[in-house]
């Protein structure tokens, strides 16, 4: 159709150019009536030329307008004819409970790992750390000496060549620690057992040491933790090296039953619990004598744990022995605790 069009286009101005060179050779009559008849037939040419135009143009449009129309019905009828997948499909798709579990274990945390068709959701955390000490002034530790880690209060110098010790610093990397969890659902309760290490194992090196190591079972704990005597949500933040006095910091192997004291298991805030650690007597005896513990302390406590505070009342009982050459002696110790 293009080359249709651009032949008649030619044709039609060679005739308008090239005619009228030829018309000074012919008689004027005849020359005029000939020159009328070319005119009319270019004329008509370009007229025939602009309808072929306007045809060609309506023809292209239809032509671009046909497939798209064509393409959404087809669209459409697969959809609404498309089958449902096969229930095997529907079987195999992530169901809703598995992802409000995974959402529930935190962003933080990696994904629960699936271990003999179980779910058990894990956790870890840790930190290197470098401590650097200076200390301007005497405090009684020699540079180099076996306390570069340790701010000893009872070694502060009051005079004597030790206060005239100065300028001392020290490196610590013992505050480094590793602390990992794993859990997991059971009919009786959840299963969550945790491990925290670290390099406090001893005041002159960076020596390992395990922190932390318990597992809980529902209402069951068993495990090294922070004495059942502490109340540990009631430890204060502190600036002082040393700690509050009045807090017994120490870690003991142990044993533990929380029992909930409400029906309700929404809204749980009143827990009664028993247990028996082994606390090694702290005893000064004279040389040669030792203590001995006779029974594993025994530690009941009430505790009240709304979502603004935590308060607890307990008591203690233990039995303690000292035995020796020529020595031998028991008493019965304990102890009454209100802390929040």
């Amino acid at each position: 159709m293009k080359i249709v069009l651009n032949g008649l286009l030619v044709i039609s101005l060679f005739a308008a150019l090239v005619i009228p060179a030829f018309a000074g050779d012919a008689s004027d009559l005849t020359m005029k009536e000939e020159i009328l008849k070319l005119q009319k037939i270019v004329l008509d040419l370009q007229n025939r030329i602009q309808q072929l135009e306007e045809e060609r143009a309506k023809t292209v449009t239809e032509t671009s307008r046909t497939p798209r129309h064509v393409k959404r019905e087809s669209r459409k009828e697969v959809r609404v004819q498309s089958a449902p997948p096969p229930p095997e499909a529907k079987a195999k798709a992530p169901s809703t409970p598995e992802k409000i579990e995974t959402a529930a274990a935190g962003t933080d945390a990696p994904a629960p790992l699936q271990i003999g068709g179980q779910t058990v959701r894990v956790g870890i955390d840790g930190a290197i750390q470098l401590d650097v000490m200076h200390d301007f002034n005497a405090l009684g530790l020699t540079p180099g000496g076996s306390l570069q880690r340790e701010f000893v209060t009872a070694e502060i110098p009051v005079g004597g060549p030790a206060a005239a010790i100065t300028n001392r610093t020290g490196f610590s990397p013992n505050q480094s620690y590793l602390a990992g969890w794993a859990e997991t659902d059971t009919p009786w309760g959840p299963l969550r057992v945790y491990a925290d290490v670290n390099l406090m194992g001893s005041t002159t090196d960076a020596q390992f040491q395990i922190y932390k190591a318990y597992g809980q079972w529902g209402w069951l704990k068993a495990g090294l933790d922070y004495t059942l005597w502490l109340n540990q949500s009631a430890m204060p933040d502190t600036l002082d090296f040393e700690g509050p006095n009045a807090i017994p910091e120490v870690r003991f192997s142990q044993a533990s039953l929380k029992i909930p004291l409400q029906s309700d298991t929404g809204k749980r805030d009143l827990f009664f619990t028993v247990g028996a650690e082994d606390a090694a007597g702290d005893i000064t005896t004279p040389s040669g004598v030792t203590s001995v513990n006779q029974i594993p302390s025994v530690i009941g406590k009430l505790s009240y744990e709304p979502d603004w505070a935590h308060i607890e009342v307990g008591g203690m009982f233990r039995r303690l022995r000292v035995e020796g050459p020529g020595y031998d002696q028991s008493l019965n110790g304990w102890g009454l605790t209100l802390s929040g």
